[in-house]
């Protein structure tokens, strides 16, 4: 009975770390702005929101990541292959996708994303807050997007924190 116990603890104890993260799918049909807030919102810290709309969609509100999450389009800048071109026409908005870090938690990644046209939006994706992350690497990652002849009030990319 005492190793039926001491088995069950040691699981409960090494279980956390052999979970990998959730995938949350957006589309294929609405890849809306409050489509993927709303996925967003649902995710857990380490999940990855992936995008699988094709085309151009149009996105008319801002995008919020945060709480050390993965925004993942179907893009790949390796293959320059880009089969989902996300349009903003968001106006009077902090930016098209506005990531807020906050100490110790997972980094929040934007990846896989086309963004252009036009937009009232201050900034094409920015980043506040500070953190290290869990592992010290930094709070966010932008990598692997394609900023498509994207037009902003201000700046493509804002970063601030610490």
């Amino acid at each position: 009975m005492r190793n039926i116990f001491i088995s069950w603890v040691v699981l409960l104890i090494l279980l956390p770390l052999f979970v990998n993260a959730a995938t949350i799918t957006v589309g294929p049909d609405d890849c809306s702005a409050s489509a993927v807030n709303a996925a967003i919102s649902r995710a857990s810290a380490g999940d990855i929101i992936e995008l699988t709309c094709t085309g151009t969609i149009i996105w008319n509100a801002q995008v919020n990541l945060k709480g050390g999450k993965t925004l993942k389009g179907p893009g790949s800048k390796a293959l320059n292959s880009w089969s989902l071109v996300i349009d903003s026409t968001a106006s009077g908005v902090d930016a098209i996708i506005a990531i807020t870090n906050v100490a110790n938690q997972e980094v929040n990644r934007v990846t896989g994303l086309r963004l252009r046209g036009g937009s009232g939006a201050a900034f094409g994706i920015s980043a506040t807050g500070a953190g290290v992350g869990k592992d010290g690497n930094g709070a966010f990652r932008i990598d692997n997007n394609y900023l498509d002849d994207l037009t902003v009030n201000s700046r493509i990319l804002w970063l601030d924190g610490n």
